[in-house]
Order: structure tokens, then C-alpha cells, then sequence
């Protein structure tokens, strides 16, 4: 995919085999951003393509098409940005490759300050800022307890967009949270999940 695809065609009884160069191969000619999203997710075969493109090399490889396998230059003011979920609570996902983690600067990034994500939600979302607060706490709270062991899960950004979502469709805060959390948690007793989010006042 990252190169193109070859493509079979019939007429007139004649069968005749097109390659098509990809997307990709196109991008990577011009200046820009090129992102490559979920890299933990891509095969080592793909990888491998990267590896001449993020080096010194500065090309791609096109050695599938049998028409013209000549390298295809990546031009000198694109820019490569990759993003990954690391760890074993990701499924789908490989561990990359040394060599082509290597190839870029990583930057590690940590969840936001409450305030920011108090800002984004009220700049998103048509909720009330006494309301937002509320939901962040509570947020805040629920990751504290994953964090000191007292629950068996922990909600992302994701998670508080899906939250703050409901409660602008109506829902009330206690609700919305309840829903996500009952789904996220491996906690039977009900009880005992009501207690947890009763922790947050």
C-alpha cells in the first residue's frame, strides 16, 4: 500500500496488468508533513519500506513495480511525524523496530493539565463551565484511584469527550459517567461502582 498496487484489467479478451503508483509515493515528493499515524500498527514489511525513506537514503523503494522500479526520491523539505501507542494494553499493535524508532526524536506525551482540558471541553462542547469543572474533577479522581490501585481502570481523553458529549445530549453527569465506567470496569457489585464515583465530592 505504501508503494501502490498492481491492477488487473480485461478487454477485448486480453488480460493486462497496471501498476498504480500509491498516494504516498506522491506526497513524499513535495514539501509538507507527511503523518504516519499508529506506526505500532503497520507490518514489518512496511516498516522496511520507511527505512530508506527516513535515513540518508531520502527515497522509496519501488521494487514491486516491475514497469519502473527506479527509487522515488522524498523531497528535502517533507517531514516525517509518526505517532504510536505503546505498551501491552494495546492490541493490534507491534513493538518497533530499534532501528526505525531510531529514525525519529521521540516525544513522549503526558495527559494534559486539568485546566487545558477544562479549556478544550468548554471551547468544544456546549456545557456549562460549572458542569465542565465537575467533570474533570471527577475525571481527576478516578484516575488517583486507578493510580493508587483502589479501581481496575482508568479513562482517557477519549473517555471524557464521550462523557462530556452525553451530558450536552442531555444526560446527567453522574449518568454519563456511570455509563462509561460500568462498561470500562470489571466491578460487579454496582454498589461498589456508585461508591467510587460518590468519591469525587
Amino acid at each position: 500500500g505504501l508503494i501502490g498496487i498492481h491492477t488487473v484489467t480485461i478487454v477485448d479478451g486480453k488480460t493486462t496488468s497496471t501498476f498504480r503508483k500509491s498516494r504516498f509515493s506522491e506526497v513524499i515528493q513535495q514539501p509538507g508533513i507527511v503523518l504516519l499515524d499508529e506506526l505500532s500498527r503497520a507490518s514489518a514489511q512496511a516498516n522496511n519500506l520507511l527505512f530508506p525513506c527516513l535515513d540518508f537514503r531520502r527515497e522509496l523503494s519501488m521494487e514491486y513495480c516491475f514497469d519502473d522500479p527506479t527509487p522515488i526520491p522524498v523531497h528535502p523539505d517533507c517531514v516525517f511525524i509518526a505517532t504510536a501507542n505503546l505498551g501491552s494494553q494495546y492490541t493490534g499493535t507491534h513493538k518497533i523496530d530499534r532501528a526505525l524508532l531510531d529514525r525519529f526524536m521521540t516525544v513522549r506525551i503526558t495527559t494534559p493539565a486539568s485546566k487545558h482540558i477544562e479549556q478544550s471541553l468548554l471551547d468544544t462542547y456546549d456545557v456549562d463551565a460549572v458542569d465542565i469543572a465537575a467533570i474533570v474533577k471527577i475525571y481527576d479522581n478516578i484516575i488517583k484511584a486507578h493510580d493508587q490501585f483502589k479501581i481496575d481502570f482508568k479513562l482517557s481523553i477519549r473517555h471524557l469527550k464521550f462523557i462530556t458529549e452525553m451530558v450536552q445530549d442531555g444526560f446527567t453527569i453522574y449518568d454519563a459517567f456511570y455509563t462509561i465506567c460500568n462498561g470500562m470496569s470489571n466491578i460487579q457489585d454496582t454498589g461498589l461502582l456508585k461508591n467510587i464515583l460518590t468519591l469525587t465530592e
